[in-house]
């Protein structure tokens, strides 16, 4: 039987650092983690997707610790399927 794979949406993954750095900041720093990571902005993520746009995040030249730990986070969260 084929895995089904997980996706998780771009929302998501926005909400997940909009409290650090405010939900429109958060739009621009996934994109550009998106671009970054070379999938390109889109509505949703296949999971090892998700997974390298937060290590982007992580790595960005404005990161905050705030930003780390957030990205840290989410990782966790997908990684548990609690996403």
């Amino acid at each position: 039987m084929a895995e089904i794979s997980q996706t998780i949406q771009a929302k998501e993954i926005v909400d997940a650092f909009k409290d650090s750095v405010g939900e429109g900041k958060a739009k621009e720093v996934v994109d550009e983690a998106a671009r970054s990571a070379g999938v390109g902005p889109k509505r949703q993520y296949e999971k090892q997707e998700a997974l390298e746009l937060a290590d982007e995040i992580s790595n960005l030249d404005d990161t905050t610790s705030f930003v780390r730990v957030a990205a840290s986070t989410l990782k966790t969260r997908i990684r548990a399927e609690n996403l």
